[in-house]
């Protein structure tokens, strides 16, 4: 594939993840900014899981929208980054893989701007770790600063030193304080 081709899938990822940014822009504001994460999300994830185990993908992939639907629903960073997961492991299984990486690619990205907007510092790593999986070392880089500017602001060295963890497991080099 061609970099034309990788820049016209990397735009239209974008897009997706900015259009549903927008349409879901009312929950950015909500006050409880952080819901918990619900039982059907996680027990559709799993059936996901055991479909593609059991060679199903069409289960599989059965199970993940409905995943994917509660992972849109809450917002919540580690849900939609549960879901993108899962969904390069299925997408594996199949034949397309520019198109699951560009699907899985704008999920992350839903994840990375929720995360930022809650000031979620880890959940921010998370999302540059899942970036840097792709190979996108742009986005990952860009994250990983966030989440380091995150964790200073709070002043929390823990946090700092658990983000430049995160940050050398996934191959970057932590900046100095």
């Amino acid at each position: 594939m061609n970099r034309a081709a990788h820049a016209r899938i990397a735009a239209y990822g974008l897009a997706c993840s900015l259009i549903s940014l927008a349409v879901w822009s009312p929950v950015l504001t909500r006050s409880d900014p952080t819901p918990s994460p619900t039982a059907a999300g996680r027990e559709a994830l799993q059936r996901a899981e055991a479909a593609l185990a059991a060679g199903d993908v069409r289960g599989a992939r059965q199970a993940w929208d409905e995943a994917y639907q509660v992972a849109m629903q809450t917002r919540q960073p580690d849900d939609l980054l549960g879901v993108g997961h899962a969904y390069l492991r299925i997408g594996a299984a199949g034949t397309d893989r520019s198109a699951t990486v560009a699907r899985a690619r704008g999920i992350y990205l839903a994840a990375l701007f929720q995360a930022r907007e809650r000031r979620d510092a880890h959940a921010v790593a998370r999302a540059g770790e899942a970036f840097a999986a792709l190979g996108d070392h742009e986005v990952a880089e860009r994250a990983f600063d966030v989440a380091m500017a995150l964790a200073a602001q709070r002043r929390d060295a823990a946090a700092h030193d658990r983000i430049a963890a995160l940050r050398a497991r996934a191959g970057y080099a932590t900046p100095t304080r």
